[in-house]
């Protein structure tokens, strides 16, 4: 994530009274600030750690790049309507959404405030367009069905059912599948979207047996990583104040 560049006056104070080349040699620096936040779900909500650190440009993601291509090509050459995206506000609604067909299910769960949760989201978006259920032009009816079902939950809105399910960091999916459970689950930002779309293609072609196998394998590994989680506020370089949101 994130955030405006800090103008305290202890940094902008000395540089009024620089020369020149050494003024501009500053603002140059100054202008590469750039703060990030890590964001990180407790029993007493998320805490974004913020850290103030020199940007400097990342080199071209040339795997990245290609996810986007092909979740693009694939979009551009159907023409089919607007995906369906289930939006859950409920336990019970979520119960719903798992029993309505044995179809493989995927989970979004991000936060409204998350940049990487929205950066995330146009890739899932993409994603459901491509495997998902399609709508008609009203947004209305499902006009025709995917091999996999999307939705997706808001954890400002849903922190409860967030926690009772174990989310811990944003943005993160779950699978889950009718009569099954819960196949595999774990925090992916957009950088590592083609992980996402590797588990669609695994999960959606893995046999009933081969599913329950590994709805047991993940079983066991929510029993290793579910011990109570603390929210624990780490100190950064610039002493910032940390944003808790309850």
């Amino acid at each position: 994530h994130s955030s405006p560049i800090p103008t305290h006056h202890h940094i902008i104070q000395p540089y009024i009274t620089m020369k020149r080349p050494l003024r501009c040699l500053l603002l140059i620096a100054t202008a590469n600030v750039a703060t990030s936040f890590v964001s990180t779900l407790g029993s007493g909500g998320i805490t974004k750690h913020s850290t103030t650190r020199l940007f400097v440009a990342a080199p071209r993601n040339e795997a990245l790049e290609a996810v986007d291509k092909k979740l693009d090509e694939a979009a551009a050459s159907s023409n089919r309507g607007a995906p369906k995206i289930t939006k859950i506000r409920s336990e019970d609604e979520l119960t719903a959404f798992l029993e309505q067909d044995e179809r493989l299910c995927v989970i979004k769960f991000f936060a409204s405030w998350c940049k990487s949760c929205q950066k995330f989201g146009v890739r899932y978006s993409k994603l459901a367009a491509n495997e998902g259920d399609r709508l008609d032009k009203q947004g209305n009816h499902v006009v025709e069905e995917g091999r996999v079902r999307f939705c997706e939950i808001e954890f400002g809105s849903n922190a409860k059912l967030c926690r009772s399910l174990g989310i811990k960091r944003l943005p993160n999916v779950h699978f889950y599948q009718k009569g099954i459970g819960k196949i595999d689950g774990f925090s992916c930002g957009p950088s590592k979207f083609q992980k996402v779309m590797d588990a669609v293609n695994t999960y959606s072609a893995m046999t009933k047996d081969e599913l329950k196998l590994q709805a047991t394998l993940q079983e066991g590994t929510d029993l290793v990583t579910s011990p109570q989680v603390s929210t624990q506020l780490e100190s950064s370089p610039s002493n910032a104040t940390a944003n808790t949101v309850s």
